[in-house]
């Protein structure tokens, strides 16, 4: 009896290991039968699409002369694909059905400088270049400065309005004027909030939240023409 059990597994295991060696020669002479691309975050961000990843990667096959699935690098297709200023990364599988699927995560702006070569920053304080077929809406950040302060001191300004539901809601756009100093232009209403440098910002910030929620927001937009929040302690209001 056991040695008929063991017979049965033999001949199992013999059957299951002829299926992988014909599934895999199959494989090896097989061309590519389909290309599937999963944009991941394509309700957030539209830079690319399905059709313009897939004509990238088939230029890829036809350059390297690709005719064959197993003739595919899987890391060299995903840093080709990769190779794109708005893709942040990508996945690559080759599927036993000579099917190449393809994960794509694309750059997600922070902020949006409005210049004459204008560029947007990213999450990860990364730039990268306007698109003409899509346009992200970010805050905005105009004015004369250079791009070091954009990535560093500007970065880290624009991440925690971004990051803090008041802010975000409340700020449109940020004039950068001499000497790196922030104005900023509320959302809503015919005035603006001078900052000053950037030094101290979340203090600053803190003491606006405070003062617009103990507020009337109609008053401050009829009465005043700018506050101002270098001064510590306090804001000075510029009556119209």
């Amino acid at each position: 009896m056991i040695k008929k059990v063991y017979l049965i597994v033999f001949c199992i295991s013999i059957v299951f290991i002829i299926y992988l060696v014909s599934v895999n020669s199959g494989r090896d002479h097989s061309k590519v039968s389909k290309i599937n691309i999963e944009i991941v975050d394509s309700l957030e961000n539209r830079f690319v699409n399905s059709d313009f990843v897939i004509t990238k990667i088939r230029k890829y096959l036809k350059k390297k002369e690709i005719l064959n699935i197993n003739q595919i690098n899987r890391q060299g297709l995903e840093n080709f694909v990769n190779n794109n200023s708005y893709i942040l990364k990508s996945e690559v599988y080759l599927l036993t059905n000579n099917e190449i699927k393809v994960k794509v995560w694309q750059r997600t702006p922070l902020f949006r400088v409005f210049s004459k070569n204008g560029y947007y920053v990213d999450i990860k304080g990364e730039v990268f270049p306007l698109s003409k077929a899509y346009t992200k809406r970010v805050l905005i950040v105009t004015g004369k400065f250079s791009i070091n302060f954009a990535l560093s001191k500007l970065y880290e300004l624009c991440k925690f309005i971004n990051n803090d539901d008041f802010f975000k809601n409340y700020v449109s756009q940020l004039y950068i004027k001499d000497n790196n100093n922030v104005i900023i232009i509320p959302t809503v209403g015919d005035y603006s909030i001078v900052m000053g440098s950037t030094k101290e910002f979340r203090s600053k910030l803190e003491k606006l939240r405070l003062f617009l929620k103990s507020s009337d927001k109609n008053a401050v937009w009829g009465k005043y023409k700018s506050l101002n929040l270098k001064y510590k302690k306090q804001i000075v209001c510029v009556k119209r």
